[in-house]
């Protein structure tokens, strides 16, 4: 069986839409998986994960867990003094 590796990282939207149907997140060796990118490529796709989590792109979970943000419940305003 001819098993063909993608040779560079995903692109940053293919990582978000991937991310977006997968709510809980995923595990970056489970990303690495679907895109079937070598374990050559590990540490790369990691630093690639974690520059989009400094970006504000992702949040990053246990381990080398990764997830869209979630976004914050607005809060409710308050009663006003006067």
């Amino acid at each position: 069986m001819l098993r063909l590796h993608m040779t560079s990282l995903p692109s940053r939207d293919a990582i978000l839409d991937l991310l977006a149907k997968n709510p809980g997140g995923l595990a970056a060796a489970e990303l690495r998986a679907h895109f079937r990118l070598p374990a050559t490529k590990h540490e790369a796709l990691l630093r690639f994960l974690d520059s989009m989590t400094f970006q504000g792109q992702l949040e990053a979970k246990d381990g080398e867990q990764f997830r869209i943000p979630r976004e914050e419940p607005k809060a409710k305003p308050g009663p006003r003094s006067k």
